[in-house]
């Protein structure tokens, strides 16, 4: 659902200025479903690889981006996250995410969660 609703809305970043302005630090968690370049009539919002690869673009320029793994070694050391810390997870296990996803992820060396 975020990512559908930051496809639609070109990610101002109102609310990022304002939680930036207001807390020291903070954790987005971009959640995907689907990253295809077909059309489907699946309960599940999908994503345009086009439209994936402008997403992990604009993270890699205004976010410092974090494995889950980054994220747990911070909850688990009780350090606090970056000052704009970004994770990306791909729910839901579809094929999708290896033909599509996972080559802009390494394309642009960023680190995401596939929940298989």
């Amino acid at each position: 659902m975020g990512a559908a609703i930051a496809a639609r809305i070109a990610f101002p970043d109102t609310y990022a200025y304002l939680r930036n302005t207001l807390t020291k630090s903070q954790l987005i968690i971009m959640n995907y479903h689907r990253v295809t370049d077909e059309k489907h009539d699946a309960p599940v919002e999908t994503t345009s690889p086009e439209a994936f690869e402008g997403h992990v673009r604009y993270f890699r320029r205004n976010y410092e981006l974090l494995s889950l793994d980054q994220v747990l070694q911070c909850l688990y050391e009780q350090r606090s996250f970056p000052k704009r810390g970004l994770a990306i997870t791909i729910d839901d296990g579809y094929k999708d995410s290896y033909i599509f996803a996972y080559p802009l992820l390494c394309k642009h060396s960023v680190p995401a969660t596939i929940y298989l």
